[in-house]
């Protein structure tokens, strides 16, 4: 089902053992990542999750949302997906100059859009 839907089938799922856990789960991430009622878009969505585990060390959630990413947004490259990532480790320092700046040069690529 959320293969079908998202794109994604959500490994981590598999692992769980509670029918109602999964459901709820997977109602969630249905809802989240539905592109007809989402208001910042699945791109955003899913570059926002990979900040998040770039910041929080996750390597396996990293890949995944690298995954998502291209998914949503097939004109997404590496090297985009790279200066995300900087900027995300970028944050876990102080240097509000440093990550402004690094926000600016993102948000300039061509293939980003202001929505």
């Amino acid at each position: 089902f959320l293969l079908n839907h998202t794109g994604h089938n959500f490994p981590l799922l598999s692992k769980l053992s509670h029918k109602r856990a999964i459901r709820a789960l997977v109602t969630i991430l249905r809802d989240n990542l539905d592109p007809k009622t989402t208001e910042i878009g699945l791109t955003t969505k899913s570059l926002a999750g990979l900040v998040f585990s770039v910041v929080v060390g996750n390597k396996i959630l990293k890949e995944e949302a690298q995954l998502m990413a291209t998914h949503y947004c097939a004109e997404l490259d590496e090297n985009l997906l790279e200066d995300i990532e900087q900027f995300a480790k970028k944050a876990l320092v102080e240097d509000c100059d440093e990550i402004k700046k690094s926000l600016e040069e993102i948000s300039s690529h061509p293939d980003l859009s202001r929505e």
